[in-house]
């Protein structure tokens, strides 16, 4: 049985070049992180690791797990499917909501406001729906030796290495959906503890460098990281995803068969 790595959780190969005390994929020895003697894990006790205890990483030790493991920079963004797919399927949608609306609203400002009004408008909100939309798909997290930028719809965030605490993984509900949320702890020089949110494919995971750093760290969340891994590892997040992608692409060929009709009419009679 192969040496596993208790620091990134990286299985040790028989073709690795790196010397026998050394881990391949985080360079730690593993008689440091083992607390003794190195140990080989099963497949399923390397998932199982505990979270609590003695910390790998202490304050500021982030910086250098980043400059040791991410002398290039790598960047992690969600999955295709919710970063492209189930986005794109919504703005469909979104854009025929505003279409029908504006379609009511002609006939009756078509006399009290020139036309064009309306059209500017129109072309104005369905706009800002493509540009919201299309800023989803570039939310993505990347690492570099020195700081970590997360780039959310809105908003780009840069966290410098030395700053941060941990990070916190937890299972939310909102109304009827629920989902994972990700997010750094950091303490900003002279400010109080702060948390920054970020876009995460729980795929990314499968890198052993960035696993290797979530499982130095300390976890400030509700729920732990093996539970992200067994439902990833369970494929219950990807049947999710391919749900909502699928009851998407119902709506927008309703629609297309019965609500785009309405609209013309009504703009023709307008």
């Amino acid at each position: 049985m192969e040496t596993v790595c208790q620091a990134c959780g990286y299985q040790r190969k028989s073709t690795d070049q790196t010397p026998e005390w050394e881990c391949p994929a985080c360079g730690k020895a593993y008689l440091k992180t083992s607390h003794g003697s190195p140990r080989s894990l099963s497949g399923n006790a390397q998932n199982s690791l505990p979270e609590s205890g003695e910390y790998l990483l202490d304050e500021g030790d982030c910086a250098s797990y980043l400059a040791a493991h991410y002398g290039l920079p790598q960047t992690y963004r969600d999955s295709f499917l919710r970063r492209m797919v189930i986005p794109l399927l919504a703005m469909i949608g979104m854009l025929t909501l505003i279409a029908l609306l504006a379609a009511m609203c002609l006939g009756s400002i078509k006399h009290a406001l020139p036309s064009g009004w309306l059209i500017f408008a129109t072309f104005g909100l369905m706009s800002m729906a493509v540009y919201y939309v299309a800023s989803l798909t570039k939310r993505g997290m990347t690492i570099r030796a020195d700081s970590i930028e997360i780039v959310q719809a809105s908003s780009t965030q840069v966290i410098r290495a030395r700053d941060i605490l941990g990070y916190a993984t937890d299972y939310v509900r909102v109304y009827r959906s629920s989902g994972w949320r990700y997010a750094f702890v950091y303490r900003p020089h002279g400010r109080p503890e702060e948390r920054v949110y970020f876009a995460l494919g729980p795929e990314n995971l499968k890198d052993p460098r960035l696993l290797g750093l979530f499982r130095a760290m300390r976890n400030y969340g509700k729920s732990s990281l093996d539970q992200l891994l067994n439902e990833e590892k369970s494929g219950k997040l990807r049947m999710l995803d391919q749900f909502r992608a699928v009851m998407l692409c119902l709506v927008d060929i309703f629609i297309a068969w019965s609500i785009w009709p309405l609209i013309l009419t009504m703009v023709k009679k307008a």
